[in-house]
């Protein structure tokens, strides 16, 4: 089913993420929007481990400097996860590892650190405590329970009677971007805020916003995507002086780029994330049943498909997803490691040639 917004006679349709980091980066580019205005996004990939040493890495953590002051731990998720196999173990792990002390000193030296280094985030956090000093600011907050905050591409009812089962139930915010029709680079984002004033007087009255983004031009590039342009050209470099797969395709912002594959809908892409680096085949078209068809005939081939690769692939097939995918996860390091980057991308260059070797035919017969 194709769900869209109509917005001044503009058609935009629903995008489902093609992974995590995806959605994380909307979680960060907006945190304000989805948290409160007196909130801070500590983009901390710092791990919480309880005393038997069971632990795990939250995705971010946010405090809200508003009265009173709290704090937040964030997980980002996608519906595709399995409940019970990945979002509710990380959960867990995140509510015992932070009842440890020891884990609660670890996190407020982190938080510290992060506001030390950054004078204008320092004299907003002093502006807003008053005449406490940060760390011990910092250190009295930590130590009371945070709330947990899970924002999802999509809430399915497995999700919330999952959730139901904690002590303290864990707030989720659905996050959904609809893209705009034959103009990709603008976006909406439907949301309802965590912390935003409701109009009592209005009947039945919700906290919704939409966030309108036009990510084409205007806004200012952010670290990540200055190192996203760089790792692009240096792959790009590599790649046109072994296949003519991505040879007319530039250097990009986000952490992936496109290839057509021969057949509408359906893209070779590599992917670079910040730990991991990866390539896949991405079967997108608008016709759901046209994608899972193609999918379907390419996975009844599997077994050859991975022979002639020379590995293992994922197969998403994304039942309750418009689209499919076939992953091969390539390298373990990714656009932080910055003294790998040749490395890793002459394994991705490599690994490309070698999938859409095993790909292509099967791809054309597939549609």
């Amino acid at each position: 089913m194709v769900r869209m917004l109509l917005c001044d006679g503009v058609k935009y349709f629903l995008r489902t993420p093609q992974d995590e980091e995806n959605l994380e980066d909307i979680v960060r580019e907006h945190s304000k929007e989805i948290f409160g205005e007196a909130t801070v996004y500590f983009d901390l990939k710092h791990k919480l481990t309880s005393k038997t040493g069971i632990g795990s890495i939250p995705d971010a953590y946010v405090i809200d400097f508003s009265e009173p002051c709290k704090w937040f731990i964030v997980e980002v998720e996608l519906a595709s996860h399995p409940v019970d196999e990945h979002i509710m173990p990380q959960l867990n792990r995140f509510m015992r590892g932070i009842r440890n002390a020891d884990s609660q000193k670890e996190v407020s030296d982190a938080i510290h650190s992060e506001i030390d280094r950054d004078k204008m985030l320092k004299a907003f956090v002093e502006a807003k405590i008053g005449s406490k000093e940060v760390y011990r600011f910092l250190s009295d907050l930590i130590s009371n329970t945070p709330q947990i905050i899970v924002v999802i591409d999509e809430v399915a009812e497995r999700v919330t009677e999952a959730l139901k089962a904690f002590k303290e139930e864990p707030t989720v915010i659905e996050l959904k971007t609809f893209v705009r029709e034959n103009a990709e680079n603008v976006h909406i984002h439907l949301f309802e805020p965590l912390c935003a004033d409701v109009d009592a007087s209005v009947p039945g009255a919700r906290r919704m916003q939409v966030k309108r983004l036009v990510a084409a031009g205007g806004e200012e590039p952010v670290e990540r995507h200055i190192k996203r342009l760089e790792f692009w050209d240096q792959l790009l470099e590599n790649s046109k002086k072994k296949t003519n797969l991505f040879s007319r395709v530039s250097p990009s912002k986000d952490h992936w780029i496109s290839a057509g594959a021969g057949v509408s809908g359906v893209v070779y892409q590599y992917l670079i994330l910040k730990h991991d680096a990866r390539i896949q085949l991405a079967i997108e078209s608008g016709d759901t049943g046209k994608n899972k068809k193609i999918f379907d005939e390419l996975h009844k081939r599997k077994e050859q498909i991975e022979a002639d690769y020379g590995e293992k692939l994922t197969w998403e097939r994304l039942d309750n997803k418009k689209s499919s995918y076939i992953i091969s996860n390539v390298e373990n390091r990714g656009l932080r490691d910055t003294d790998a980057w040749p490395m890793i991308i002459e394994k991705m260059v490599d690994a490309m040639i070698r999938f859409e070797k095993a790909l292509a035919k099967n791809v054309k017969h597939s549609s």
